[in-house]
């Protein structure tokens, strides 16, 4: 089967948007993988800032991802 990947398409694509579209996707259709998803994606948004611009994590802020 294809998988099919949603573009997000805007100048200024937030951690929260990126993170909303992700889990409104089919690959988060079932209740308990939509419920693990959300819960690390939200801390992470958290820890990342959800206001933050999507771009490639630099520096320091490894060590979030690291946690999960």
């Amino acid at each position: 089967m294809a998988r099919q990947v949603t573009a997000i398409r805007s100048g200024a694509v937030t951690v929260a948007d990126a993170v909303g579209a992700f889990l409104a996707s089919p690959r988060t259709a079932s209740p308990n993988t939509h419920r693990a998803y959300a819960s690390v994606l939200d801390r992470l948004g958290a820890e990342l800032g959800p206001g933050r611009r999507r771009a490639p994590v630099r520096g320091g802020q490894r060590e979030v991802t690291r946690r999960w």
